[in-house]
């Protein structure tokens, strides 16, 4: 058996379709774990997808046949992307990489610390060290298996991020609620704002990137 050239294969973008599609009155669901795509048309028919790439050229077949839409393609090579060679962790993803790490770190040493002054604690403080223990432990687990399939690069990682960044900010909120019985600190309210201007800078990024798209393929 030969092996396979690495010449270009063009495919359009899948973001590019999916906003198409939406706005064209189809209903889209993605499943993250097998990887299917559900469309229902707007006459009520559906056509299900087994991979991503089959979505794309499906979608950009039925786009193209029914209302005459031509959309970018996007241009790989078995090595990645041709020309700007975005397909990898780099760029700004490098800051998630790192940003997952840390958090990983400090979210477990946290929790470490949490856990050993809790016997320690009033009964007026112990409920809200308690609430501390479980947002912050619960967050920690899900950035880990998060981390797990950004390094890997598996197709849900965008999902999953953007996932981090609202339980991020809802978390905040809610620690912010429990302080308010003892008293609200300028941390709270700092990582409220931080978590808010997080979700408004990282969830578009996660929607739009060309190296997003190229990256978490697997």
């Amino acid at each position: 058996m030969s092996a396979q050239p690495d010449f270009p294969i063009v495919f359009p973008s899948v973001h590019e379709l999916t906003s198409q599609l939406l706005i064209n009155g189809y209903d889209i669901k993605r499943f993250v774990f097998n990887k299917k795509y559900k469309v229902t048309k707007p006459d009520g028919s559906v056509h299900t997808c087994q991979n991503e790439r089959e979505f794309a050229d499906w979608a950009a077949t039925e786009l193209q046949i029914k209302f005459g839409f031509r959309p970018e393609p996007v241009t790989r090579t078995a090595s990645g992307v041709a020309g700007d060679n975005l397909a990898g962790i780099g760029g700004w993803l490098i800051l998630w990489a790192i940003g997952l790490l840390l958090t990983i770190a400090f979210g477990a040493v946290g929790t470490v610390q949490l856990v050993s002054v809790l016997p320690r604690v009033n009964a007026a403080t112990g409920g809200t060290v308690f609430m501390h223990i479980i947002f912050i432990g619960a967050l920690t687990i899900f950035t880990a298996y998060a981390a797990v399939c950004f390094f890997r690069k598996k197709a849900e990682t965008p999902i999953l991020m953007k996932i981090f960044l609202v339980v991020n900010t809802v978390i905040s909120v809610l620690l912010l609620l429990a302080d308010s019985r003892t008293g609200i600190e300028a941390s709270d309210v700092k990582n409220l704002v931080t978590s808010i201007v997080a979700c408004a800078i990282w969830i578009p990024y996660f929607n739009k990137s060309k190296r997003v798209t190229a990256t978490f393929v697997n």
